[in-house]
């Protein structure tokens, strides 16, 4: 049987988030146990009698697609208990949720998966999502910081959010799959500073057509301090090529610079050797139609 999680299967979800996913968070904290029960209404559970066995949630996000805000759905929390494991669970929940999304009307529904093999049976297919580097500190310096000085500075989310938004939105509708950010189902921009998971909170910094978010980091097996890029956006050449410069500044503090860089970015043609490993992610149209609505052409058909 698959049915919506209620606030009575919270303790046997949290035995099966400890065995699957090594989550021992103290739930009983009462930040932790609001932000426990908001997820709530977007998972659905598979149950053999009265126990659950599996779970697996779908969060509306909607998200950039051709220039326009569309539908989507992502994908996460999927787990089953180890006594559950290889019955079919996992399957029903993502049938059962595909059937729904696409009585829905959602075209897209988008993961991040722990096996994409195992996702690709189903349709989720692998798509580029970007390149990771992990950036000498010093090239950036000699390539950008000597000419050219930067001009962001660190300043508080909340008093600056409507602008670091704007630059957001304005970059991000010139790539497919980037999410809207409208906090329907999460804080987004407030976990982009201070995650729930950690201790310290990331830095903004903000210029008038650009800004970045990161946090400093010990690599201990390398020794050598990073500077981690969680977050940027631009809005004009100038604002790319002041990020560019702003993470060169860093040379002296950290060693390397980590940061996520998209297909069109011109220093990822001559930074190959500084690629890194990068998580998997999955796109699947849930209904043609509907998927393909965003792309209209500029000529009327005959």
């Amino acid at each position: 049987m698959i049915r919506p999680l209620s606030e009575a299967d919270i303790e046997r979800w949290l035995y099966i988030r400890q065995a699957a996913y090594q989550d021992f968070t103290d739930y009983r904290e009462p930040g932790h146990r609001a932000r426990l029960l908001a997820r709530l209404p977007y998972g659905y559970g598979a149950f053999e009698g009265a126990e659950l066995a599996s779970a697996a949630f779908f969060y509306p996000m909607p998200m950039y697609l051709a220039g326009r805000l569309v539908e989507m759905v992502g994908l996460a929390g999927v787990l089953t208990a180890p006594e559950y494991r290889r019955r079919g669970h996992v399957k029903a929940l993502l049938l059962d949720g595909l059937q729904r999304l696409h009585q829905q009307g959602v075209g897209w529904c988008l993961e991040y998966p722990f096996d994409p093999f195992y996702y690709a049976k189903y349709g989720w297919q692998s798509v580029a999502n970007g390149m990771a580097f992990s950036l000498p500190s010093q090239l950036l310096y000699q390539a950008f910081t000597v000419r050219l000085r930067p001009q962001l500075k660190r300043v508080a989310l909340e008093p600056t959010l409507a602008q670091v938004q704007a630059i957001y939105h304005a970059w991000a509708r010139r790539y497919n799959g980037t999410l809207s950010r409208d906090e329907a189902v999460r804080p987004d921009w407030s976990n982009l500073i201070r995650a729930p998971w950690e201790t310290r909170e990331r830095h903004l910094y903000l210029a008038a057509d650009a800004y970045c978010v990161l946090q400093p980091h010990s690599d201990e097996a390398a020794d050598r301090q990073e500077a981690i890029i969680y977050d940027y956006a631009f809005t004009s050449p100038q604002g790319r090529l002041n990020l560019l410069a702003f993470w060169g500044n860093l040379f002296g503090q950290y060693e390397r610079v980590r940061v996520t860089l998209p297909g069109d970015e011109p220093l990822t043609r001559e930074l190959e050797e500084f690629i890194k490993p990068t998580s998997y992610f999955q796109v699947r149209i849930v209904d043609i139609k509907a998927a393909l609505a965003a792309f209209t052409s500029p000529v009327a058909a005959s």
